[in-house]
């Protein structure tokens, strides 16, 4: 598969889950305050764990990925600022699943008390607003920098891409074609 053989590393494939977990464990902490019948606090809780199994693959594949940069590469001091803010999402959702695991095998389903309604949704929340941080870094790693994408040699020489506009103190100008199914590509 070309988009397979085009990877640098394997930590494209993982990135995405830690973040949709956790943002759906989020979402299922607050629908169970809402409506415990509908939305059960044990689908958060699978979640969470979840979230936590899909962290550390991710971090892994990460550190191997960061260990490929040299560094001299683009963008190579956020590498470093993307791989803390992910380790300490890593460590709260760790945590978070580890204290709930405890926690539930004391205290049964019910995870009533403090824990259930102010010290879990409170970390829950800390790891995803860590975990966007995060990931916002790794955003601008990879479309601002290119870190970890092939990027074609038009980048290099500052010719644009389609759809984008000339690099500054290019020769290059837009040239619009239309393209078979009714659309028309810049290039």
């Amino acid at each position: 598969m070309p988009g397979f053989e085009a990877l640098l590393n394997i930590h494209p494939l993982f990135v995405h889950f830690p973040i949709a977990i956790t943002i759906m464990a989020l979402v299922f902490e607050g629908a169970s305050r809402l409506n415990k019948d509908k939305f059960p606090p044990v689908i958060s809780t699978a979640l969470i764990y979840s979230a936590a199994l899909a962290a550390i693959v991710t971090v892994v594949t990460g550190l191997n990925a960061a260990d490929t940069l040299g560094h001299d590469s683009p963008g190579h001091d956020l590498v470093h600022i993307h791989r803390d803010f992910m380790l300490y999402y890593t460590a709260f959702i760790v945590v978070l699943a580890v204290a709930n695991f405890i926690i539930a095998k004391k205290a049964g389903d019910r995870l009533a008390g403090t824990w259930g309604k102010m010290f879990r949704p409170g970390l829950l929340i800390m790891a995803t607003a860590i975990l966007v941080v995060g990931t916002d870094i790794g955003g601008q790693l990879v479309f601002k920098h290119g870190v970890g994408v092939q990027l074609p040699e038009t980048m290099s020489t500052g010719q644009a891409l389609p759809g984008q506009e000339p690099a500054a103190g290019s020769d290059s100008a837009k040239v619009v074609e239309p393209h078979d199914d009714g659309h028309d590509h810049v290039h």
